[in-house]
């Protein structure tokens, strides 16, 4: 039995205008947006976000979301990584939810970072409560075998 393989034909895509040096394709803009993404969760000290989404903006062009559970110390994190302010605003329909969010463009995409909170507590005071968490030392047990040999000795 033979098997012949064909190339698939390329498709025409349209190209996107690229900031200063030339054309991108669609794709290759998607690519740098989420080059931008995994820049962003790179420079956080805290740990990743709970979801990055790329998604396409009307008129062109991609952006970036970086969602975090309950966590504004992540926001601020973010917002300390990229010199950018954050905001605090009541939820739209929830009088007890805010969002604590903050925006920066990296290589050239909008990046907007938040979180969804259920009560009153400020970024500082989540940021204060997350480095008393990661100054506390937790003792891990010797190996048995290592214990053994120091009666032993």
């Amino acid at each position: 039995m033979t098997t012949h393989t064909t190339e698939a034909a390329a498709q025409a895509v349209a190209p996107i205008e690229a900031e200063g040096d030339g054309t991108w394709t669609p794709r290759d803009a998607f690519m740098h947006a989420m080059a931008a993404g995994e820049a962003a969760s790179a420079a956080l000290a805290v740990g990743p976000p709970r979801c990055l989404s790329v998604r396409k903006v009307i008129g062109g062009g991609f952006e970036v979301d970086l969602q975090f559970s309950e966590a504004p110390a992540q926001v601020v994190d973010f917002a300390t990584a990229f010199d950018v302010p954050v905001e605090r605003k009541p939820h739209g329909f929830r009088e007890d939810y805010f969002y604590t969010e903050a925006r920066a463009v990296i290589r050239g995409v909008p990046v907007h970072a938040w979180t969804l909170t259920a009560h009153e507590s400020t970024p500082e005071d989540e940021a204060a409560a997350a480095e008393s968490d990661s100054e506390a030392t937790v003792e891990t047990p010797a190996p048995a075998a290592a214990t053994e040999a120091e009666d032993q000795a």
